[in-house]
């Protein structure tokens, strides 16, 4: 009987131990991520980190930008902040609206004449030599450059008078000087030739002609001072308008 039992004794104990082993092995497996589970659990940590560190970098990269808008800002405000523009200059009221490039004056001359300016803002410069202090020595002056297109009409009934010139800061150049049709019928009109080329009798004549009007060097000079003005208006807008993007 005792020999009965003991062998009986190993065979129970190797039934016992593989059904432990077998619910062991069922446990770890129901526990343990399959091999395409972990390389998704990894992808998805990796790509959360990823997302944060591009986020994070993302966030320096507009700090420096914004940071360096804000001293441009602060450079175009010194010494001081861009006047009120004025809304007169003579017998011409000053029609200029904000982010325009162009700026409009219109006037009287009499009971009838009515005076229309169009101004462009900076185009162009040219450099004119002085003497510096030593005889010797020679020296680049910055002349600015603005384009200006002046419309002259005598009432109803009589032809426009357009003439385009430059605006020196200390006066005007004409370029050429054009009679328009009544209706504005003809696509390309008639410039006329170049006003250099004319007698220079003529070329005086308009001149006055134009300064009778208010049109003269101290409204040249007037105009480049508006214009330097607004050009520091414009920038420090669109300045803004970039910084409100970029925060």
């Amino acid at each position: 009987m005792v020999r009965l039992i003991r062998a009986l004794q190993p065979s129970a104990s190797r039934g016992s131990y593989a059904s432990l082993e077998d619910s062991f092995r069922s446990f770890t497996s129901k526990q343990r991520p399959s091999r395409a589970e972990s390389r998704n659990a990894a992808a998805g940590f990796l790509a959360g980190f990823r997302s944060y560190g591009s986020e994070a970098a993302r966030s320096e990269v507009e700090a420096s930008l914004n940071g360096i808008i804000q001293e441009e800002i602060q450079f175009q405000s010194e010494p001081a902040p861009p006047t009120q523009p004025p809304a007169r200059f003579g017998i011409f009221e000053v029609a200029d609206k904000p982010g325009d490039q162009v700026v409009k004056l219109k006037g009287k001359f009499g009971d009838s004449e009515c005076i229309e300016i169009e101004v462009g803002m900076f185009d162009g410069c040219i450099f004119v030599p002085t003497p510096g202090e030593d005889r010797q020595e020679t020296q680049t002056n910055r002349r600015m450059h603005l384009s200006a297109l002046i419309h002259l009409k005598k009432g109803e009934g009589s032809n426009p008078l357009k003439v385009i010139c430059s605006a020196w800061p200390d006066c005007f150049e004409i370029q050429k000087v054009a009679v328009l049709e009544r209706d504005q019928s003809q696509p390309m009109p008639y410039a006329g030739p170049d006003f250099k080329s004319v007698d220079d009798r003529l070329q005086m004549s308009i001149y006055e002609y134009l300064e009778e009007r208010g049109i003269d060097d101290a409204l040249a000079s007037f105009l480049h001072e508006y214009m330097k003005n607004k050009d520091r208006i414009e920038l420090i807008n669109w300045f803004k308008k970039l910084q409100s993007l970029v925060e």
